[in-house]
C-alpha cells in the first residue's frame, strides 16, 4: 500500500503450486487463459507488452505470462504476472503491480539517461567486484516506489554473472542511476 495515497499498489495471490511436468497448452493458449483470468478480475493490461515463458524446474513446469508497461523504451513499475498449470491452464499465482512514479521523482517516462549502457556496465562491474562478467541483462527502467532507497529513479538494471576461480558461478544484480551514476547492489547469487 502506498503510504502517501493509501492506494494498493501491489497484490500477490498464490495458491498451491501444481506438481506437473505435463504440458498440454501452447504458449498462445496460456496467454489466453492468463488474460481471461485478469479480465475476470477487472485487471487491465491495455498498452502493455506481453511475454509467455514455459519454465522447466525439473519436477515442475509452469507457464508465466508477464505484461510490462514501457514508455519511450523505459520499463515502468507497472506490471502483471500470471503463473499457471501448463497441463490445464489453472492459474495458481498472480502479481499485480501498479506503482506510479512520484511527481517529485528523479525519473519520469520522458527522462533521458545521461549514462550509456556501456557506462552502466562499467560502473556495475566495478561495484560488484567482478573483472570480466557476462551481462545477463541490461534494461533501462524506473525503479519501484516500494524501494525506500531508490524510489522512482531512472536506472540501468543489470544482471551480471562470472565464473569464480573455484568454478562456481557468481551473480550480481545492480542498479545504476542513469542520471547521476550512483550505483547499488540489489542482489547477489
Amino acid at each position: 500500500m502506498d503510504v502517501d495515497s493509501g492506494r494498493v499498489v501491489s497484490i500477490l495471490i498464490v495458491s498451491a503450486i501444481p506438481k506437473t511436468t505435463s504440458v498440454k497448452l501452447t504458449s498462445a493458449q496460456a496467454q489466453t487463459a492468463a488474460a481471461a483470468y485478469l479480465e475476470s478480475h477487472d485487471i487491465p493490461t491495455d498498452g502493455m507488452t506481453v511475454t509467455v515463458t514455459l519454465q522447466d524446474r525439473g519436477e515442475v513446469k509452469d507457464y508465466v505470462v508477464d505484461w510490462k508497461l514501457y514508455a519511450n523504451g523505459v520499463l515502468l513499475p507497472d506490471s502483471r504476472s500470471v503463473s499457471l498449470d501448463p497441463s490445464n491452464g489453472v492459474v495458481y499465482s498472480m502479481n499485480d503491480v501498479r506503482e506510479p512514479a512520484r511527481p517529485s521523482s528523479v525519473a519520469t517516462p520522458a527522462a533521458s539517461p545521461k549514462l550509456t549502457r556501456d557506462d552502466a556496465i562499467r560502473l556495475a562491474t566495478s561495484v560488484a567486484g567482478m573483472s570480466k562478467p557476462k551481462v545477463e541483462s541490461a534494461e533501462l527502467k524506473v525503479t519501484s516506489v516500494g524501494d525506500p532507497n531508490w524510489p522512482s529513479r531512472l536506472v540501468w538494471s543489470l544482471q551480471l554473472s562470472e565464473v569464480a576461480p573455484q568454478g562456481a558461478v557468481i551473480a550480481a544484480w545492480v542498479y545504476v542511476d542513469a542520471v547521476t551514476g550512483e550505483t547499488t547492489i540489489v542482489g547477489r547469487g
